[in-house]
Formats: structure tokens, sequence, C-alpha cells
């Protein structure tokens, strides 16, 4: 178990840092526009959430096997619930339109969570 988390992890870190390159690169030409702060905040948001919540689901595969699926699906869910969160938390209180960063914030959100589905379905394929 603990190897295959750590294998995820190797694959999370290279991933997020092309992603916040990526993302970077669009903020350096002003393509897009987004104070530091909330740039980190996204990708800080996007990179624990998928570290803190695929141990579970590496535990769900393990030990709930025919019932991994309702397991990603359930974390998929609460995860979807702290971004919400995370977001109501940012926007609602600030005076300044906040559109751009909530639309970087869901691209970086669906980069992440096209990249935890296809590590999940290539486990489940094993």
């Amino acid at each position: 178990m603990i190897r295959v988390v750590l294998h995820f992890y190797v694959k999370l870190v290279l991933y997020s840092f092309c992603i916040a390159a990526a993302h970077y690169a669009f903020q350096f030409f002003d393509l897009l526009t987004l104070s530091k702060v909330d740039f980190l905040r996204i990708h800080i948001f996007n990179f624990l959430s998928a570290t803190f919540l695929y141990p579970v689901l590496v535990y769900g595969y393990i030990y709930l096997a025919d019932k991994t699926g309702f397991v990603y699906l359930v974390l998929s869910l609460f995860k979807m619930l702290l971004a919400m969160i995370f977001m109501a938390i940012l926007i609602l209180p600030n005076p300044i339109p906040m559109q751009s960063f909530a639309l970087q914030f869901l691209v970086v959100y669906a980069a992440y969570l096209v990249f935890e589905l296809l590590l999940t379905v290539r486990k489940l394929k094993e």
C-alpha cells in the first residue's frame, strides 16, 4: 500500500509542477490575470486535496476491492464540497470581482480531477 501511495505522490508532484508551470506561463504572458497569492491558493488547495484523499482511495482499493468505485465517488463528492467551501470563503467576502479566480480555479481543479480519474481507472484495470 505504501509503495502505491508513494508512486502516486511522485506522479502527483511531477503533474503538479507541469500544471503550475503552464498556468504560470499564462500569467507571465498576461493571458490570465491573478495575484500571486491566489495563484498559490489554487495550486496548494488542489495539491493538498489530492495528497490527502488518494491514500483513502488506495485503502479502499486494497481492503474494499468490490467497492472501490463507490469510494472514488464519495471522495470526489467530498473534494467537490471542499472546493465549493474554499471558493465561497475566498469569493463571497471579497468586494472586487473574482470571476477570473473562479474560472482559473475550476480549470485547474478539472485538470487534477482528470489526472486522478486516469490513475484510478488504470489502478482498477490491474
